[in-house]
């Protein structure tokens, strides 16, 4: 059986579905395999013996805007059940996109400051604050420039369901990238929730789920760690070209902080990489060349902490 909830959250009575090929005439001439659901008979739906998931219906609308343009609900000439669906469905992304497809804001939910250690990774507990009401979606936890903690601190990018009555609480893993230790307060705005289309869900020979640039087509096959570094300036912008083309398809945004573009040489997570490969970072080596030295014992057990 397959666990479907209403919009509130609650679970939605069903005797059970039906997969059938079914034809929108008013919509389009394409038959589309759908799952409906035949609900128990109710005062509220006796006129309504099988229900059909907004999975469906946002499918068909996509292709309605398609081919209409933006003013589809004014072109199409929809019935008025087609319009009044379309049109709430239509007002819930007009709200997506005016708040910068954030479907809410992650906070630190410690009461109390943490501190995050030189070159350490921690798993900071978390709330979902101004969270939009919208229907379950993949998304992707990712920075945002509202951000209020150090720019030094590296937050990894996790696919989880967001669903408004349930996602309340998450655990975002941080990393500290810097010699510093450094301190997240209360309340401190982490990152945000982004939705995420997640198409061809292929799965790796380790189990985990293929990258969304898998589908980045790139001429030469079986790339070395020394061919990443193009050939040519031309040959790098087009590469460029189709990895961001990749992460727009996947409604995926870059923290701008984050990117070094055109660079002879990157630092990265405590490394320097260049055309004559990976090395450390020197900055790192030359920290721990001036580490002082221990003059009593209690100064040696400090340093071994």
């Amino acid at each position: 059986m397959l666990d479907i909830e209403c919009a509130d959250g609650k679970p939605l009575p069903y005797k059970g579905y039906i997969e059938a090929d079914l034809q929108f005439s008013e919509l389009t001439d394409e038959t589309i395999t759908c799952i409906l659901l035949v609900v128990p008979v109710s005062r509220y739906n006796s006129l309504v013996p099988v229900l059909l998931g907004t999975n469906v219906l946002t499918l068909l609308m996509k292709q309605c805007k398609d081919e209409h343009g933006k003013s589809f609900l004014q072109k199409a000439k929809l019935t008025t059940s087609w319009y009044l669906s379309f049109r709430s469905m239509d007002l819930s992304e007009k709200e997506l996109v005016k708040r910068d497809f954030s479907l809410g804001i992650v906070k630190s939910a410690s009461v109390n400051r943490i501190l995050v250690r030189p070159n350490s990774r921690i798993t900071l507990p978390c709330y979902v604050d101004k969270k939009l009401r919208y229907p379950k979606v993949s998304v992707m936890v990712h920075p945002c420039q509202r951000s209020s903690i150090s720019s030094d601190l590296d937050v990894s990018p996790s696919i989880m369901m967001y669903d408004y009555n349930n996602t309340d609480y998450i655990s975002v893993n941080v990393s500290n990238v810097s010699t510093n230790t450094i301190v997240i307060s209360p309340k401190a705005i982490v990152c945000e929730l982004q939705p995420v289309n997640i198409e061809d869900n292929e799965v790796t020979s380790d189990g985990s789920n293929a990258s969304v640039l898998n589908k980045v087509e790139i001429d030469e096959s079986d790339l070395s760690e020394e061919e990443i570094i193009q050939d040519s300036f031309e040959e790098h912008l087009q590469r460029l070209n189709k990895v961001l083309e990749r992460l727009r398809q996947c409604n995926l945004k870059l923290a701008p902080d984050k990117c070094s573009f055109f660079k002879r040489r990157v630092n990265y997570v405590g490394h320097v990489i260049s055309e004559a490969g990976i090395e450390p970072d020197p900055e790192k080596i030359e920290v721990i060349q001036k580490w002082p030295r221990p003059l009593n014992s209690v100064e040696v057990g400090n340093k071994a902490i």
